[in-house]
């Protein structure tokens, strides 16, 4: 599968969100988004980074910046566990269990970079937040990633995670929506 790199125009998709909205890329134009790729829907170590967004997630609304997650689960999974938070909903959350958006921008699933990321540390810290493993969708071993595309649809940064935890750091995240 092809990965994608900086500098390369981000794909455009039409797609429905879990609540069924619909969603295109290119309705954000003129606008910063961060498009982030998870694992299933009750994945542990997906909900806490999640849970990190959130606490972004307006901030960065206010400076230009759009999120939006997918997963590789039905919307009735994603709802149950990925969007339990209410305030988990404040932004487009994508099912994608056929994962076409996944092999659109070259997101895919290894066994030893999973393994890598089954830290204790990690695994605590979601446990204690109450996100609990659940029905495994799809591929277990997806890795994660994350794609800052800039308002005229370029990718300016591009990001396949090391690991099953591993996404883009916050402050690089900033960086681009101070930019």
């Amino acid at each position: 599968m092809k990965q994608l790199k900086a500098g390369d125009p981000a794909p455009n998709f039409q797609i429905k969100d879990i609540d069924n909205n619909p969603i295109a890329l290119d309705q954000y134009k003129g606008r910063k988004v961060m498009l982030s790729f998870y694992r299933y829907a009750s994945c542990p170590l997906c909900n806490l980074r999640i849970n990190d967004l959130n606490n972004r997630v307006d901030e960065w609304k206010e400076k230009g910046l759009d999120t939006i997650a997918v997963f590789q689960s039905p919307s009735e999974s994603i709802k149950k566990h990925a969007g339990k938070s209410s305030r988990a909903t404040s932004f487009p959350i994508i099912p994608d269990n056929e994962q076409k958006l996944y092999k659109m921008y070259g997101v895919s699933g290894d066994w030893v970079k999973f393994l890598k990321g089954m830290k204790p540390s990690k695994i605590v810290a979601a446990t204690a937040k109450g996100f609990l493993p659940g029905k495994i969708e799809n591929d277990m071993n997806m890795i994660p990633a994350d794609f800052l595309i800039d308002e005229n649809g370029m990718l300016n940064t591009v990001y396949y995670g090391k690991d099953s935890a591993d996404h883009l750091d916050l402050q690089i995240i900033d960086r681009f929506v101070n930019n």
